[in-house]
Formats: structure tokens, sequence, C-alpha cells
């Protein structure tokens, strides 16, 4: 009983804060892209590039964990329908 409560705690807690995550990743990326130079429709990065990686890295981590998060779900609710209907034709 305790280790649903702590898991559905997790779940309820990752949603948010997954949402914050991912916000401060592009947050860190969009100031840092100039819209142009002198008007020539070149874009060029700011002073602040070596930040991108860091974007890019929140990014990614994000995307994994999630990823991790749904086929744990999954693989749970796949073992369950195959014990239960295993029972069910015994």
């Amino acid at each position: 009983m305790l280790k649903k409560i702590i898991s559905a705690a997790l779940v309820v807690l990752y949603i948010p804060l997954s949402l914050v995550w991912n916000l401060m990743a592009i947050g860190f990326m969009l100031p840092l892209w100039e819209p142009t130079l002198g008007g020539t429709g070149v874009q060029e990065w700011s002073e602040g590039a070596p930040l991108v990686p860091i974007g890019c890295l929140m990014l990614i981590v994000w995307l994994v964990s999630l990823m991790f998060l749904l086929l744990r779900f999954v693989k749970k609710n796949n073992n369950n329908d195959r014990t239960r209907s295993s029972r069910r034709y015994r």
C-alpha cells in the first residue's frame, strides 16, 4: 500500500516538475537566439550561447525520463493483463 502511495505521489509530482524543467530548458535557449544581424536576415547566437547545451541537455533528460516512466506503466499493464487472462483460462 505504501509503495502504491509513493509511486502515485512521484507521478503526480513528476508532471508539474517536468513541465517546469522543460520550460526552463526552453527559457535557456530562446533569449540566446538573436532575430537578425543588421537586417540581413542572418541569425547569430548571442553572448550567452554556452547555455544552449545546458538547455538541450535538460530537454533530453526530460524526454528520456518521460519515456522510461511511460514504459514502466505499459509494462505493468501488460503483465497484469497476461496473469489475469492466464488465470481465467486455467
